[in-house]
């Protein structure tokens, strides 16, 4: 990269996880207090992290029968300035006509129940009808924001990407496999309180894969730009005395 005179080199960012979970665990026993198949304390991440949540969903990442948003599920995170978060979830789409799955940041437990806690989160319908939908938050406030296509029955992968690079973080939300339409990109004024990460589910779903993920610059490419900007501030000067004196 070159400034007014000035060559930087800036070194590729890549993504580290925080969370990971592939719900590959035996049936029949609830998610709430397992931990997560991976963690760490990166980020805003908790290392040894544990499920919370309602008891009906189990450690194969599906819920039981539950109405009103009784199925959720969370993890403890609080995000950090100057990253690029990637929260993706494989849902299982079972074309119960009321069920809504759902994927987000929230700043209290529950994730679902009430809706009230819920920041840059979005939505997949089992109903053929309906689009996703993205909601900035808190709750469903600024929503819903329509996104992608319609919900087609079956495996769905929601991606929502949270960034935190500037004072005012922005928001957004896709579907894997259609990322010609995602979601319009939300900025919030200031950064939201997000506590926890997770999802959930009215009536019934599966989650077959979650992660989050958060990308940085690297340190390389911090200390190019910290010289960029010494570099553009001397050749001002420079520039300045420079020119004809009164």
């Amino acid at each position: 990269m070159a400034m007014a005179g000035v060559t930087m080199s800036a070194g590729a960012a890549s993504a580290t996880v925080i969370y990971s979970d592939n719900f590959v665990q035996a049936s029949g026993t609830e998610l709430n207090g397992q931990p997560v198949q991976a963690s760490a304390a990166y980020a805003g991440g908790t290392a040894n992290a544990v499920w919370a949540g309602s008891t009906t969903i189990t450690t194969t990442g599906s819920g039981a029968y539950e109405k009103n948003g009784g199925n959720y599920i969370y993890l403890p995170f609080t995000p950090q300035q100057n990253y690029i978060y990637t929260l993706t979830a494989t849902i299982s789409i079972t074309a119960s006509t009321p069920e809504w799955d759902a994927l987000g940041f929230a700043s209290t437990s529950p994730l679902i129940t009430g809706y009230g806690s819920l920041y840059s989160w979005g939505l997949v319908s089992g109903t053929g009808s309906n689009q996703p939908q993205f909601f900035p938050g808190v709750g469903t406030a600024g929503g819903p924001i329509y996104f992608g296509t319609t919900s087609d029955n079956g495996k769905q992968t929601l991606i929502i990407t949270l960034n935190t690079m500037s004072a005012k973080w922005t928001s957004s939300a896709v579907i894997q496999g259609d990322l010609t339409n995602p979601s319009t990109t939300i900025t919030y004024s200031t950064p939201p309180a997000i506590k926890n990460v997770g999802f959930g589910y009215n009536y019934d779903g599966t989650i077959s894969a979650f992660s989050l993920t958060a990308t940085a610059p690297e340190p390389a490419t911090l200390g190019l730009l910290a010289v960029g900007a010494l570099g553009l501030l001397l050749l001002g000067r420079k520039r300045e005395n420079r020119l004809p004196r009164g």
